[in-house]
């Protein structure tokens, strides 16, 4: 028995009692005798009148005790089987604050709001904003791709529906070679009328976009939405028109993907000349309709030398490759804990466009006995050491790795393309730890470059093998044991992971070691070696550097861009700025106000909210007519309308104005 019930029932009780007692005499009969009466009374004796007396007082109470008796027996049955009205009450009261029915909680909520002080703030409002703009974003970015190589991926899709070129690049794990998709057979009969009707239209009529240069973006001032528009609502409108629009042009096939491969073509086929002299390899002529036209994509093939042949193991091992792949199969219970237990990357315009994976026999392919005879099984070289089966990522053919591409452009790359490819590097990093994975490989090899005539370069990251992209512990992996990886490059290998030492609880931070990683390569990117190279005399050393020892950038680089990378490369991951404020920084530089980087110009919440909305609905407007590759106005500007839409899909206000504050101050500090 609780001490809660015990109290009730003695109160309960005890104060029954008193009132029996308080009221005993109730039954008692009080005759008057005053001599005023006029009601004559037999006198009795008083014998008989004492007997009276004393059977009247028994009878009374006996009947008082057993009506109290049996009160209390009633009630205790009642409180065992049944809760007072009063009880009720409070719990349905209780209830309905705390789990149902809320409808006094939201009037109260109206009341504020409508009276001007609310629960809501004026940043939250403002936020609530900016969360439009990153859904209407992301929903026209889903528009860009293949949607059509897609489409044509199913459960049974395998090596024999594809056409394979010649070999385009090797590492030590896994060899790429140039691919394209077999045409199934079609009937004439069977061909939307659509098609026909739009391929015989001539393609000259469309209409052109205004240039978007960066005195545009920093002179004029923003664009402002008609006030009887609600900004959720014209966002969704120019969303679906601009997804509209993009569906109408798959539809005339202006969105047919023509790839720059003619230079690509050389460099391979240099070197592997280099590397195999007596070889003979494949002409490097690209005649018209050949090269990454006939070859779009790209099939690589992972080295398997232990593990075993079927599917479950082959992926269970190389699971990390298949991180930004946009599609797999979640059929059996070992592919649905898998995907439960992994971060897998949603796509995005700098990162590998890769359409799916898929595993098969390894074939007998072009110069596969000179490039890689060791990773061959028996069956097709009987001193090969390689399993029968491997793991295949069908993905979008680009023209070269970064590193090849600054060497060939090295005088011809003007400073704003370099800060574009920086830019882009940024935000490929902070797409990858938004969403809790970490490259731990970054490195200018494994950084590909698309090129189209006239335009700036497209950057996207690749070669996912060595990434961390658990769900479980997130970025920050326990380190119990030296046997626990730390990732691939040990030169780009940040100094807080290089120097942490295995312990019961040392953990490896790997928030912002791609970070690191990217202030390295920048000074590639921005025409300097790499100062932590080893090949050069004076290499830094990434567990033992100073800040003052880092090698200053070119005159020519920003000022402001000069201190982010130094910033970076911070030893101290404390001091560096998060991958997201940090690419932030770099789109402000770019496309905001020139009057919001200086000293003491401190923009409005109003102010920033405005100039957001003014890059979506350009972006929303114009970005559709600028993904047709044929059209000759305006289309150097492509990549950066990628690379804003890129910005505004993960826009918040408090990290924009966290990245404006560190410019201040770097400015006021200088």
């Amino acid at each position: 028995m609780s001490f809660r019930l015990l109290t009730t029932r003695l109160y309960k009780h005890g104060r029954l009692l008193v009132q029996s007692y308080l009221k005993r005499n109730i039954h008692t009969n009080n005759a008057w005798t005053g001599p005023g009466d006029g009601v004559k009374v037999n006198t009795l004796n008083e014998t008989l009148r004492n007997d009276l007396r004393i059977n009247e007082f028994r009878s009374n109470s006996f009947l008082r005790f057993g009506n109290q008796a049996r009160r209390l027996f009633i009630d205790n049955v009642l409180n065992r089987v049944t809760n007072p009205y009063s009880v009720d009450l409070r719990l349905q009261a209780t209830k309905k604050l705390l789990y149902g029915d809320s409808t006094p909680f939201f009037a109260l909520v109206g009341v504020s709001l409508a009276s001007g002080d609310g629960v809501l703030t004026k940043n939250d409002e403002l936020e609530g904003v900016c969360w439009e703009i990153r859904h209407a974003m992301s929903k026209f970015q889903q528009r860009v791709g293949e949607k059509d190589i897609e489409s044509r991926l199913d459960e049974e899709f395998g090596i024999d529906q594809l056409n394979i070129g010649p070999p385009i690049a090797k590492g030590c794990s896994a060899v790429v070679y140039a691919a394209s998709l077999k045409e199934p057979p079609v009937n004439d009969e069977q061909l939307p009328s659509e098609l026909s009707a739009s391929t015989d239209a001539s393609s000259p009529g469309r209409a052109s976009a205004t240039s978007l240069d960066t005195g545009e973006w920093n002179d004029s001032p923003p664009v402002f939405l008609p006030p009887e528009r609600s900004p959720g609502l014209a966002l969704h409108q120019m969303a679906n028109e601009a997804i509209t629009a993009s569906a109408k042009k798959g539809l005339t096939g202006e969105r047919k993907v023509r790839f720059n491969s003619e230079t690509r073509a050389r460099t391979i086929s240099e070197s592997l000349y280099d590397e195999f002299p007596n070889e003979k390899l494949p002409s490097t002529e690209v005649p018209d309709g050949y090269g990454n036209v006939e070859y779009p994509l790209a099939l690589k093939m992972m080295f398997n030398y232990d593990i075993q042949s079927n599917a479950m193991a082959i992926i269970k091992a190389m699971y990390r490759e298949t991180v930004p792949a946009k599609r797999r199969t979640v059929d059996t219970a070992w592919e649905q804990s898998l995907v439960e237990k992994t971060n897998f990357l949603p796509p995005h315009p700098n990162v590998v466009e890769m359409y799916g994976v898929f595993c098969d026999q390894v074939p007998d392919l072009s110069m596969s006995a000179t490039l890689y005879p060791m990773a061959l099984p028996q069956r097709l070289n009987p001193e090969g050491y390689g399993r029968n089966m491997s793991l295949f990522l069908l993905m979008k053919r680009y023209d070269g790795s970064l590193k090849d591409f600054l060497f060939q452009q090295h005088d011809a790359l003007d400073m704003r393309t370099r800060i574009l490819l920086f830019a882009q590097l940024l935000e490929a990093v902070a797409h990858l730890n938004r969403h809790g994975v970490a490259h731990r490989d970054l490195k200018s090899d494994n950084i590909l470059i698309e090129q189209r005539p006239n335009m700036p370069p497209t950057l996207v990251l690749s070669d996912f093998g060595c990434c961390i992209a658990d769900k479980e512990h997130g970025l920050r992996i326990p380190y119990t044991s030296d046997e626990i990886d730390k990732g691939g490059n040990a030169a780009l290998m940040a100094p807080e992971i290089f120097n942490q030492t295995a312990g019961t609880f040392a953990l490896l931070n790997y928030s912002k070691a791609d970070l690191w990683a990217c202030g390295a390569i920048a000074y590639e990117i921005f025409g300097h070696t790499n100062p932590f190279y080893s090949g050069e005399q004076s290499a830094l050393k990434n567990w033992s550097y100073k800040e003052d020892m880092l090698p200053t950038l070119n005159p020519g680089v920003p000022k402001l861009i000069q201190q982010l990378v130094m910033n970076i490369l911070q030893k101290n991951p404390k001091k560096r700025l998060s991958p997201d404020v940090a690419a932030n920084v770099m789109q402000l530089f770019l496309w905001s106000p020139s009057t919001w980087l200086r000293d003491g110009h401190s923009p409005s919440s109003n102010e920033i909210l405005q100039w957001l909305l003014s890059l979506t609905t350009k972006i929303l407007c114009e970005g559709p007519l600028r993904i047709t590759p044929d059209d000759s106005r305006g289309r150097r500007t492509y990549t950066e309308y990628l690379l804003i839409g890129s910005f505004l899909a993960r826009a918040r206000l408090e990290r924009i104005r966290r990245a404006l504050d560190w410019i201040h101050t770097v400015n006021g500090s200088a």
